[in-house]
């Protein structure tokens, strides 16, 4: 499984988030340190390349980025480029590739696409037999982001899509694009990409004795950024258990000491968030990440199936389950179903060509989806 990191607060040496930590994500491509049973391979390493994002905005609302299909830990050249850039936004990702996925620069993340920045930890269950489902509902604006062949980079191009439909859906009900509005578009967007990979694989065959249950799980721990909010997911349709994990940290700055010992400091006490809880006041730095880059007691887990949405000055954790309700009523039903139905027609024809055995009920034909938060 991959790794990935996010700061966000007052412009740091990238070496000091991605580099210089005695846990850092290049040592986590080395070796994780946190597993999950379900998935587990054998392998700790991450060394299917690496990427990173960073914003300078003195200079540009754009992301730069870098990325190569080496080891992080071996990257001469990331050591170089980190002890030399300052940036208030770093978003880090050590990848580990998925069985039949490429390993080429294209695949690698963090995705950039103009103000955004994404990367994914997981994996879609059958992603090639819902891609092409994926792109019958991409707006042709989404679907020419993609260049490479990974289910994240898909999903990036979801975002960008539901995206775009929802911040159009606020500017004609005349709510502008304010910091708190553009938090809960994101996290409305990225919750309503989670609804519709997770419909799309209730068409599947699932009865197929040549498929695990555990193959049509998705593990979707997402995050994205324009370098001024941050939106990061845990999820999975698998047991809660298994879900990859995900964790924050709030402080007035992060620091690392000549011995390689990160620390974060703190001017009042720890920001923890309750579940549902609305926004609260951090210090002035947010940091996301699979596994803690410092002690246990400056990171704080993501529960499963949750949100973490933070900007400059607040932080909030939200059920993902109530954010795709809201989505879906603001995108509106009857556009849903006409996506839904497609989907289902080009299964049944996929079925008719191929000879398989789809077996869809009745229910699921002529009736929606009865299932909270879905669409």
């Amino acid at each position: 499984m991959c790794r990935l990191a996010i700061y966000l607060g007052p412009p740091i040496l990238m070496s000091e988030f991605v580099t210089e930590p005695a846990h850092s994500i290049v040592v986590q491509s080395m070796d994780h340190t946190l597993k999950i049973k379900a998935v587990e391979t054998g392998f700790k390493s991450n060394g299917d390349g690496f990427g990173v994002s960073w914003f300078v905005p003195s200079i540009s609302p754009l992301p730069a980025q870098f990325r190569e299909v080496t080891p992080a830990w071996s990257n001469e050249n990331l050591l170089q480029l980190a002890r030399v850039t300052t940036s208030p936004c770093i978003m880090a990702h050590v990848r580990k590739a998925s069985p039949g996925i490429s390993v080429v620069a294209t695949n690698c993340h963090p995705f950039i696409h103009d103000r955004w920045s994404f990367m994914h930890n997981g994996y879609i269950g059958m992603f090639t037999r819902i891609k092409k489902h994926i792109v019958s509902i991409l707006s042709e604006e989404a679907f020419q982001i993609i260049k490479g062949t990974t289910d994240s980079e898909y999903s990036f191009a979801l975002f960008l899509h539901y995206y775009a439909q929802l911040r159009q859906e606020s500017l004609n009900n005349n709510q502008g694009d304010r910091a708190r509005d553009k938090l809960h578009t994101m996290s409305e967007a990225i919750s309503k990409v989670i609804s519709t990979i997770e419909d799309l694989g209730k068409y599947l065959p699932t009865d197929d004795p040549q498929y695990q249950p555990s193959d049509f799980y998705n593990l979707l721990n997402f995050v994205v950024s324009d370098g001024d909010h941050v939106v990061a997911t845990r999820f999975t349709t698998g047991p809660l258990h298994d879900a990859h994990t995900l964790y924050y940290c709030t402080g007035h700055k992060f620091k690392v000491h000549e011995n390689g010992s990160p620390h974060v400091e703190k001017s009042g006490n720890k920001v923890h968030l309750e579940k549902d809880e609305h926004f609260k006041e951090h210090e002035k730095m947010v940091i996301i990440s699979s596994e803690p880059l410092t002690s246990a007691d400056d990171f704080i887990e993501v529960p499963p199936n949750y949100i973490v949405a933070a900007d400059r000055h607040s932080i909030a954790l939200k059920s993902i389950d109530d954010l795709r309700v809201v989505a879906q009523q603001k995108l509106g039903k009857e556009k849903i179903s006409r996506e839904q139905e497609k989907i289902h027609r080009l299964e049944k024809e996929k079925s008719a060509d191929t000879g398989l055995n789809v077996h869809i009920n009745s229910a699921k034909q002529h009736q929606p989806i009865h299932r909270t938060g879905t669409i």
